[in-house]
C-alpha cells in the first residue's frame, strides 16, 4: 500500500526438479524443495554478504540502481548445474547491452541493463558469473562452432540443455562471424522465414 516502496517480497518462482518443485523468492537467499514423500526442505542458500536487500535503504522510489543482488527471470537446474541470471543494480562491472525495440534497435541503438549470468556446480561449489560475450548476446561463448553465444531455454532429465535460434539470426551470425563449415553448411541451407534452429548440449554429470 505505501506506493514509496515497489519491491513485491512474496513473489515466489517455482519450477521442477525432478520429483520435486523448487521455491524461489526473487529477493530472498533460500531455494527450498517440495516433494510429496520429504516435505519441504532447503536446498541451497545464496550468500549475498553486504549485497543483501536487507542491507540497503530501500524506502525509495525508484531502486533499480541500488546495490544490491535479486534473481532475475527464470532458474534452470541439471544434475550438476544451476543456471541463475541476477539483477545487480549499481554492482555489475559488465552490464548486459543489447539492441532496443523496434525502429530504435535497427538503427543500431542500444540499452545497458544490469543483468548477468551465472553459473553454480552443485558438486564442486564453484559459483561464477558469465560475463555478455558480445552486444545482443548473452550466455555461453559457443566455442565449438563459432555459434552465437548460449543460454537454455529448457534442461531435459537426461541433462539435455535446449535453446533456439531464430532463422534469420542463424544466417546474419554466419555472414557477420568466423564460423565452422558445419555451422556456415547449416546456414546457407535456412531461410530467413524458417522454422528456428534447435540447439542440443549435453551437460556434463
Amino acid at each position: 500500500m505505501n506506493s514509496q516502496k515497489q519491491i513485491n517480497f512474496l513473489n515466489p518462482y517455482f519450477y521442477k526438479f525432478r520429483d520435486s518443485v523448487r521455491i524461489f523468492n526473487g529477493y530472498g537467499e533460500n531455494i527450498l524443495s517440495a516433494c510429496n514423500s520429504k516435505g519441504v526442505d532447503t536446498s541451497f542458500i545464496l550468500n549475498y554478504g553486504a549485497y543483501h536487500y536487507k542491507n540497503i535503504n530501500l524506502n525509495v522510489r525508484n531502486y533499480n540502481n541500488l546495490p544490491f543482488i535479486r534473481r532475475y527471470n527464470k532458474v534452470y537446474e541439471s544434475t550438476i548445474y544451476l543456471f541463475i541470471q541476477f539483477h545487480l543494480g549499481s554492482l555489475p562491472h559488465k552490464p548486459r547491452i543489447k539492441l532496443q525495440a523496434g525502429k530504435a534497435g535497427e538503427r543500431g541503438e542500444t540499452l545497458e541493463q544490469p543483468i548477468t549470468a551465472s553459473l553454480f556446480n552443485k558438486k564442486t561449489g564453484q559459483f561464477q558469473y558469465v560475463d555478455q560475450p558480445e552486444i545482443n548476446q548473452f550466455g555461453f561463448v559457443d566455442d565449438f562452432e563459432g555459434g552465437p553465444a548460449i543460454w537454455p531455454d529448457y534442461i531435459s532429465e537426461d541433462d539435455f540443455m535446449v535453446t533456439i535460434i531464430d532463422a534469420y539470426k542463424f544466417i546474419q551470425h554466419a555472414q557477420t562471424h568466423k564460423v565452422s563449415d558445419k555451422f556456415k553448411k547449416i546456414a546457407d541451407g535456412l531461410k530467413e522465414t524458417d522454422n528456428p534452429v534447435v540447439v542440443l548440449v549435453k551437460l556434463k554429470n
